[in-house]
């Protein structure tokens, strides 16, 4: 039984079995479960400190990204090894994968675009980020009253 509230998650199946990366407010809170003919085993768990506001899978479904509340994106493989961790000035809403790069929303209106080195390729400063939305190549921001296409 989990204790924890379910903050964020993302799903993927890969031969017949479902993997489940969630995000959760405290304790270990980001896990990878594996779930195969309906036999859920826990692959990792980790303890992020801070809230898990956000996760993602690379495009090859390889990296697992968390976004936590106290301003940093880590990056994991899926047997739970640390890959990298980037720290920003803001609380992290979402992160999306596009392509190779990574986009990093924070609550107060961060944006910023990361290459596979967390190089910042490209960032902007927005009114506060109500919401998040990815629609194929293009990302799109809900802040104030406006609706913003991020241009990667």
């Amino acid at each position: 039984m989990w204790l924890s509230t379910i903050n964020s998650h993302a799903i993927i199946t890969e031969d017949k079995k479902v993997l489940m990366v969630c995000g959760m407010n405290y304790a270990k809170n980001l896990k990878l479960v594996s779930v195969d003919k309906g036999i859920g085993t826990t692959v990792f768990e980790k303890n992020l400190g801070g809230t898990v506001q956000t996760v993602c899978f690379n495009d090859d479904n390889s990296i697992i990204y968390a976004g936590i509340s106290k301003g940093s994106v880590l990056a994991f493989d899926r047997s739970g090894n640390h890959l990298w961790q980037y720290s920003v000035n803001d609380s992290i809403k979402n992160i999306c994968v596009f392509d190779d790069q990574l986009a990093v929303i924070g609550k107060v209106g961060n944006v910023l675009v990361l290459d596979q080195d967390q190089h910042i390729t490209k960032q902007w400063l927005l009114p506060s980020v109500t919401c998040f939305a990815k629609a194929g190549h293009n990302g799109f921001i809900a802040c104030e009253n406006k609706l913003v296409r991020l241009d990667l």
